[in-house]
């Protein structure tokens, strides 16, 4: 994968391809046994160009669940979805395909962070067990920018939370 600005090459990724992850990697019933379980380090990276996390959680009771709301902070872009289906975006173009690029950033603010907050979950959309919250972390295109691994993601229910839990 040649990482391009215009015509102009400004890197090759690691000198080898990378497939993207496959289809439905962010819905409930994607097999993901092959999957890195492990604690999420910062790749703080130019060679990195998405990142693809998955979290569950159970749901006992949806219609329990009130005002549940997500943050994000990131670098970059984020799209993110609840059970497969988008919720939220922020610095990716909708006509961005999975292996695209974020938003630039003018070139002296390439390292500041962005936010999305205060994303309302709505609560048609959860389901009754185990949901997934599955975020893509898109680096942006600024040549000397890195990839920022979402460094808080934060799910609060303002009506009391005993309606869910982790899975």
């Amino acid at each position: 994968v040649k990482l391009m600005l215009g015509d102009k090459e400004v890197a090759q990724w690691l000198g080898m391809d990378t497939a993207p992850p496959p289809n439905g990697w962010e819905k409930v019933d994607f097999d993901d046994v092959g999957w890195n379980r492990k604690p999420l380090s910062d790749p703080d990276s130019p060679w990195v160009g998405l990142l693809c996390l998955r979290g569950r959680f159970k749901v006992e009771d949806p219609e329990r669940v009130k005002n549940l709301r997500l943050r994000v902070a990131y670098r970059g872009g984020v799209v993110v979805y609840l059970n497969g289906k988008e919720i939220a975006r922020g610095h990716v173009r909708k006509e961005t395909g999975r292996d695209g690029l974020a938003e630039d950033y003018p070139e002296e603010d390439f390292s500041q962070e962005r936010n999305l907050g205060d994303v309302v979950i709505p609560p048609g959309m959860l389901r009754k067990g185990v949901n997934v919250l599955a975020v893509e972390v898109h680096r942006s295109a600024v040549a000397t920018s890195t990839l920022k691994v979402v460094e808080r993601v934060t799910a609060f229910d303002g009506g009391g939370a005993d309606g869910f839990g982790r899975d």
